[in-house]
């Protein structure tokens, strides 16, 4: 009796539902339920409903983060989280910046229960993570990408060791099967049998381990994996070959579920690693920085060797794969594709150089200050990819699809089996032959190889919703100066008034520093013309004002000064210098042609898109620039600020892509529904846009419609197959004309038909 009025005062933990005296069974679980409540978020607990949770522990949650030494100029941070176990973790772990101020943003990715969290600039490490832990999981956190590297090359060997295993066990699986079909009976029949039974039992317990586990955290989720079927066609069969043994019925399929299990193994391995060798998610950094250097021996390096402190030898021309330092004489270097400045820089002994930069002299000596995957431009190719995303991603749409593909299969297997004699077998075989291949391998695959090709071609993007956005954009934006030119702006000549040339100094040095701030190449060319005439002077600071119609203007000791762009029928760009509209000097510019831009604007009009320029410069140079590239003086629009592209841009009733500079042209770019830097310094590319052009030419940008095609090719071709497949198979299943062994056999060789489609339709195909 009293041990019944005690169970009858127990009830569940308020926060992790296990069975507690009191409201909660611990301390730790009673700070983390107020905290959630303080924070607004307390529909945690909705969302969790009944789902358990691993009790709070209280030591855990009292940790001194501050103990971890950590690089604070690092903002991206990892963690493993132990302990996910339903939709209600991901929701809570996603909203981490409501918790806490010095969170910008957060990532759950559950599969790998890895949490990504970017840090506001200067949060400090132990309080950021103070604000995770609070929430009662414990994390570990991931201090480089060699902690993921080597979970990765650990659950490599695992699953290698895992098909190994399976393997043999279904060798000897085989070979008693053999026996059996060739008509054995008494005492070895039945010998057989069990063996057969125990053999399968590791293939159908630990060999599919994965299976189950995909299928029991996607149920946890409200969700039906892709492999529940599978999943349940393996237990099933494994289970219907114990009652064969026990009752004598013709129900051995034990051969059929370990070939099953062997066979999806062992082709999801294999997969495994080609999506690991051709998926730019593990490849992150650019394909430039892959250029091999040579050791002081003469060897060729990879970047891979060159490890922190190692000497090697960079040639001319090669860019510049790891942080290094300057160890031998003065170098020249191009830092062209991380600052968009195409001047060279001159860096002396003992100086550190940034990965990316190109080595103009003939050859240099240098140490690694840091590997290629922790050098400043990998990092920001890695958060620019995994920060927070504002497009729903094709793979993301194929898993939903896929779910309501695998809760038809279950429709069907269960009305086989309840209206169809002998509909267990059909239905365990429709089980094991129905393969959402298309959904779960090939778009994901196919993406992830175009991303590929388009980044060895010197295009780097950032998702693959890219290629269908760029298909439907019907109109295209481009940028002039930078863009369709060189954006090299040089002054071709310059003529003072004789009433000032005598100040012709003082009036150079005054322009460079109305300009100095402005990013416009024009102002740049002003400012070098000013320091290589030796007028360029420090210590003297003006504060200019951007004018409307372009340039630049200063009121100083009540005199305004001007230099804003003229309007003449030259094709060249002339600039004005005057002092309360008196003219003091005029200036010519000259600019270049890009490579490829003809091209570009060919393949633009070819996909029946409407071509538009939008520049700052004047009439006359733009109309100059239209004629070049082919397109009409209608094309053009001149004389336009950043903010004004922006708008014609949003006011575009068609989808539309925005090609520019990534600095001058961020609103633009981020305006359009797609987008591609071509030009700027890289950390500003990547923030304004969807792709960044790391070529000088743009023939990659012309060719990417290209891999579009095809990607959207492979897509179509793998969907036809597979539904093609899953039809037939599903009849012949349904009809009792293909056994479970036939349909283990086929279900593999479908996943890999779809991924060779993939490889042919992308092999060769370069932007």
């Amino acid at each position: 009796m009293n041990d019944l009025s005690l169970a009858t005062t127990l009830h569940a933990c308020r926060h992790c539902g296990q069975e507690s005296a009191d409201d909660f069974c611990c301390a730790g679980c009673k700070t983390v339920y107020a905290l959630l409540h303080e924070k607004g978020l307390g529909s945690f607990y909705e969302k969790k409903q009944d789902e358990r949770l691993l009790p709070v522990d209280a030591e855990w949650l009292a940790r001194d983060w501050s103990r971890v030494v950590v690089d604070e100029s690092v903002e991206l941070l990892r963690f493993h989280v132990d302990g996910l176990s339903c939709s209600a973790c991901v929701w809570i772990f996603e909203r981490l910046e409501q918790v806490s101020p010095l969170i910008e943003w957060s990532r759950l990715d559950m599969s790998r229960s890895v949490l990504i969290v970017k840090r506001q600039t200067g949060a400090p490490f132990a309080m950021v993570a103070k604000a995770v832990s609070e929430h009662g999981f414990k994390i570990e956190l991931l201090e480089s990408e060699s902690d993921q590297e080597n979970r990765l090359r650990k659950e490599n060997r695992r699953e290698l060791i895992r098909v190994g295993v399976v393997g043999a066990l279904t060798g000897n699986i085989m070979i008693f099967s053999v026996s059996m079909y060739g008509g054995a009976t008494g005492d070895f029949a039945t010998g057989f049998k069990i063996l057969m039974g125990l053999l399968s039992l590791p293939v159908v317990t630990w060999g599919a381990a994965p299976l189950y586990r995909n299928t029991w955290t996607a149920l946890k989720n409200r969700q039906i994996s892709l492999d529940f079927p599978i999943a349940l066609a393996v237990f099933s069969g494994a289970l219907a070959g114990w009652i064969g043994i026990f009752s004598g019925l013709d129900t051995l399929f034990f051969d059929s579920v370990s070939m099953l299990v062997l066979l999806l193994q062992g082709s999801r391995t294999a997969l495994r690693f080609l999506r690991q060798k051709l998926d730019p998610a593990e490849d992150r950094l650019p394909l430039w920085m892959h250029e091999s250097v040579q050791g002081l021996d003469g060897k060729a390096l990879s970047p891979v060797d060159l490890t922190t402190g190692r000497h090697f030898r960079a040639m001319k021309f090669n860019r510049l794969p790891v942080d290094a330092r300057v160890m031998s004489r003065e170098i020249e270097w191009d830092f062209s594709v991380l600052n968009g400045e195409s001047r060279p820089v001159v860096l002396p002994l003992g100086s550190e150089v940034p990965a990316g930069a190109r080595l103009l002299s003939e050859s240099a000596e240098l140490e690694t200050l840091r590997a290629a995957s922790e050098s400043r431009i990998a990092k920001l190719v890695r958060d620019w990819r995994e920060g927070p995303r504002t497009r729903p991603s094709m793979t993301a749409l194929a898993d939903r699809v896929g779910q309501v593909f695998t809760f038809v299969v279950l429709a069907v297997a269960v009305a086989v089996i309840a209206f169809v004699d002998d509909g267990w077998m059909r239905a365990l075989t429709l089980l094991v032959v129905s393969c959402p291949c298309v959904f779960g391998i090939a778009i994901p695959f196919a993406e992830a190889m175009a991303m590929k090709r388009a980044q060895e071609s010197g295009l780097l993007i950032r998702e693959p919703t890219f290629f269908d956005r760029l298909l439907a954009a019907r109109s295209a934006f481009l940028d002039k100066t930078g863009t369709l030119t060189t954006g090299k702006m040089t002054v071709a000549s310059a003529y003072f008034v004789a009433s000032h040339s005598d100040q012709r100094n003082s009036w150079l040095n005054l322009i460079a520093w109305m300009e100095k701030n402005d990013a416009h190449p024009v102002a740049r060319a002003l400012c070098e013309y000013a320091e290589q005439s030796g007028s360029l002077k420090t210590g003297f600071a003006v504060a200019s004002t951007r004018l409307i119609s372009g340039g630049r203007e200063l009121l100083l000791d009540g005199v305004r000064y001007s230099v804003h762009p003229l309007a003449t029928s030259s094709n060249l760009l002339e600039v004005e210098f005057t002092a309360n509209d008196e003219r003091i000097a005029r200036f010519c510019f000259q600019d270049q042609m890009r490579d490829g831009a003809k091209e570009l604007v060919s393949t633009l009009r070819h996909q029946d898109l409407a071509v538009i320029v939008l520049s700052g410069d004047q009439p006359a140079p733009v109309a100059a620039t239209l004629k070049d590239v082919g397109l009409e003086k209608e094309s053009g629009v001149a004389s336009l600020l950043p903010n004004e592209k922006a708008l014609r841009i949003a006011r575009c009733q068609t989808p539309s892509l925005m090609i520019g500079d990534g600095a001058n042209d961020a609103e633009a770019l981020q305006a359009a529904t797609a987008s591609i830097a071509v030009r700027g310094e890289f950390a500003q590319c990547l923030e304004a846009a969807d792709a960044v052009l790391l070529a000088t030419s743009l023939h990659p940008v012309a060719g990417i419609f290209a891999i579009a095609k095809r990607l959207r090719l492979a897509l179509v071709l793998s969907l036809i197959f597979a539904t093609s497949f899953n039809l037939v198979s599903a009849v012949l299943a349904i009809t009792g004309l293909m056994s479970p062994l036939i349909a283990a056999t086929l279900m593999p060789i479908s996943s890999l038909i779809v991924t060779l489609i993939s490889i042919f339709c992308l092999k060769g195909v370069k932007a």
